[in-house]
């Protein structure tokens, strides 16, 4: 099987298109150029081309109307950055300070506000990829095999992904939800010309069983058609059972949760040779491309046209925004998080410019308000050696540090290789980074490319870890943790924590392994935790790094339990649904 990761010589069939809020065609899609549902079944390329279309609505630049999309949103990497790790507690995003200035992502504003555009964003973007799977269908038949059985089950993977980051947004936590239900969605199943525009929200219950018998179906087709997929950006039935598993765990179906974590793990291995990275890949291969071996779902590699907003132009340490403009930064680890976690021997403890990482008589410069500045997100004073500055010690100390990671993850001036080292600008200047800035995301190319991960290994080693604790089966919880920390730390001599201690081990070594990857925010609201940022205080190295700004405690019952709403534009168009209907 080939894994590429480019469409060279394919005509893109680009469903994601434009759709206009509060009209008659509201989720009506504009493609660039339509196949319908009799035509995908009169040759397999126009079959190929069309599911290809579908999922490249996953990435791709959503930009048709200039004030609710933005040219930045790029599908799933920036929704699962703004929906599941801006609004969270352990990852600190500058981007979101200087971009979003009434800080509605941040400070969780945006979630009662039904004309904030990013509440209109997840919904849109969501509801466009069911859609686009929706148009796909109806070519599903009883007798379907071959490559149209493997993009039917393409199709009902994509839409069960969709329906569940939309439970993951808009759905109460499923012990606020009557068992289910609580009415918190529109099912939306037909072709788009054949939906009702008209439709009631349906419960929790309904739409998970949508996602469980879609999946289902999905795993059925993939197992008949006997295709594997090309790309990594595609589904196949390892990202099918993957997401099963995301879908139980938000059910608190933790025996499916399990079994299917297993599945995906299996089929993972089986299909692509998927496995646990160990300390030295880790270390080496990081998070920019495809020779990840923990790598299961990601998006392109390639620039395609999305330039500026590309997969890791916002987050990737040497990113487009972060080395152009030189003032934000790719984002930052929480510092009391990170010191909970901290074990000299544990590699993702070097992927971030922390105090243990300077010398003593430096350490307390973090706290220096003319050193990391409290009015320009946190971050280090970077001097101009152009105008005459001298560096400072912890300046020099961050350039020294930065370089050695450049250096460890293959840092490569030449062709393929990354295109400069971590906060390096185009000039060749140090960038201003803020206090915890990782070194976890890297980009290859000009502006931000890189495959932004949608699924990895250790998800599903976790989320099997999370489902065995509940389920009662301590020893297999704790195996199956171990797997995630013997490859992470040097000498790891596994744990014998049990009840209580063990569980909040297994989320601690979740929100530490699957740092800024979308996870963090819908793992707190399933947790039913509240989410604390504490702040920085100039001179008290026992405070926090959290701009003041952005300061905050979320509480469990905030914001009608974490719930967006539902925006205008649905109780506009459809009149079964009132803008407090959730």
């Amino acid at each position: 099987m080939k894994i590429n990761n480019i469409l060279k010589g394919l005509g893109i069939v680009l469903l994601a298109g434009s759709m206009t809020a509060c009209s008659s065609d509201y989720l009506d899609l504009t493609p660039d150029y339509e196949v319908s549902a009799d035509d995908v079944t009169e040759s397999e390329s126009s079959l190929t081309l069309a599911a290809y279309g579908m999922i490249s609505g996953m990435y791709c630049q959503y930009y048709s109307n200039p004030s609710r999309w933005t040219n930045w949103f790029n599908g799933e990497p920036m929704f699962l950055g703004t929906f599941g790790e801006a609004t969270g507690q352990d990852f600190i995003s500058y981007f979101w300070e200087f971009r979003n200035s009434n800080l509605s992502i941040v400070k969780w504003s945006g979630m009662d506000d039904n004309s904030n555009q990013y509440d209109y964003q997840a919904w849109m973007y969501c509801y466009n990829l069911i859609s686009l799977a929706n148009n796909l269908l109806p070519a599903d038949t009883e007798n379907v095999s071959d490559e149209a059985a493997f993009r039917m089950a393409q199709a009902y993977t994509i839409r069960a992904h969709g329906y569940v980051h939309l439970l993951q947004v808009f759905a109460p936590r499923w012990q606020d939800s009557n068992n289910g239900a609580t009415p918190c969605l529109v099912l939306r199943t037909l072709p788009t010309n054949e939906e009702d525009q008209n439709s009631p929200l349906v419960s929790m219950n309904t739409i998970l069983d949508l996602i469980y018998s879609d999946l289902d179906r999905a795993i059925e087709l993939y197992e008949v058609s006997g295709w594997n997929r090309d790309y990594y950006w595609e589904p196949d039935i390892e990202i099918a059972y993957g997401i099963y598993s995301r879908a139980a765990l938000i059910k608190n179906d933790w025996q499916t949760a399990y079994n299917m974590s297993k599945n995906a793990m299996e089929a993972a291995a089986l299909n692509i040779g998927a496995d646990m990275m160990d300390i030295d890949e880790y270390a080496t291969y990081g998070f920019n491309g495809l020779n990840n071996s923990e790598l299961i779902w990601a998006s392109s590699e390639t620039e395609q046209n999305l330039y500026w907003w590309s997969s890791f132009g916002i987050r990737g340490c040497n990113g487009g925004y972060v080395t152009n403009w030189a003032i934000l930064g790719g984002g930052a680890i929480d510092y009391n998080f990170y010191k909970e976690m901290y074990d000299p021997n544990d590699i993702r403890a070097e992927r971030f410019f922390t105090p243990d990482k300077v010398s003593d008589d430096l350490k307390a410069d973090f706290w220096d308000g003319s050193v990391f500045q409290p009015t320009a997100g946190l971050t280090l004073k970077v001097a101009k050696v152009s105008d005459g500055e001298v560096p400072s010690a912890i300046e020099q100390a961050f350039v020294a540090y930065s370089a050695e990671m450049s250096n460890q993850v293959n840092y490569d001036t030449g062709s393929g290789g990354f295109r400069r080292g971590a906060y390096v600008s185009n000039a060749g200047a140090v960038c201003n980074a803020p206090f915890g800035a990782h070194y976890k995301f890297w980009c290859n190319s000009t502006y931000g490319s890189g495959a932004y991960p949608f699924m990895r290994y250790s998800e599903l080693v976790l989320n099997a870890a999370e489902a065995a604790y509940q389920l009662g089966n301590v020893s297999e919880a704790q195996n199956l943790i171990t797997t995630i920390q013997e490859n992470r730390i040097e000498n790891y001599a596994g744990t014998t924590q049990s009840g209580t201690a063990l569980y909040d081990y297994i989320k601690n070594v979740r929100r530490w392994e699957l740092w800024g990857e979308g996870f963090n925010f819908f793992d707190f609201k399933r947790w039913n935790q509240p989410i604390v940022r504490n702040g920085w205080v100039e001179g008290d190295t026992n405070s926090g790094n959290w701009d003041l700004f952005m300061t905050g405690t979320l509480n469990v019952s905030d914001h009608n339990g974490w719930r967006w709403t539902i925006p205008e534009e649905e109780t506009n168009y459809n009149n079964e649904v009132s803008p407090s209907g959730n």
